[in-house]
């Protein structure tokens, strides 16, 4: 009767971690403005989290749009389908969630989430 109860055990445990497995998700790698920019086409259409710094004066709140840059690079942000904190701020680094797309010959990044936060949350992870 005991071995039983073990085994029952057992079989639960390898249950409960398979399940585990399937909800828990991997932490996200960012890429930065730079990588898009050099591929975009690899990309496009693809759920994605990019960071970068809101490039100063370019906050347009009528058309709900911002660019999004890194040392390289610059991307246009289509920030329409969610709003911003308080904390967001041109000059700031920030995380943006959402979706590269080809609009009118060019690349824009429709956002669905944006993170405004400490920068260090961001780093790519070391590919080397």
């Amino acid at each position: 009767m005991e071995r039983r109860i073990r085994l029952f055990l057992f079989g639960c445990l390898v249950v409960l971690a398979t399940g585990a497995a399937f909800f828990v998700r991997s932490p996200e790698v960012s890429i930065s403005v730079s990588e898009i920019i050099d591929d975009p086409s690899e990309f496009a259409a693809h759920k994605i989290a990019v960071r970068g710094v809101v490039e100063n004066e370019s906050l347009d709140e009528v058309e709900r749009s911002f660019w999004l840059s890194d040392s390289d690079a610059v991307i246009y942000v289509d920030y329409g389908a969610t709003t911003l904190s308080d904390a967001f701020a041109e000059g700031r680094t920030i995380l943006v969630r959402g979706v590269l797309e080809q609009r009118d010959g060019g690349w824009v990044l429709a956002a669905e989430e944006i993170q405004v936060g400490c920068p260090s949350k961001y780093e790519a992870e070391d590919k080397g």
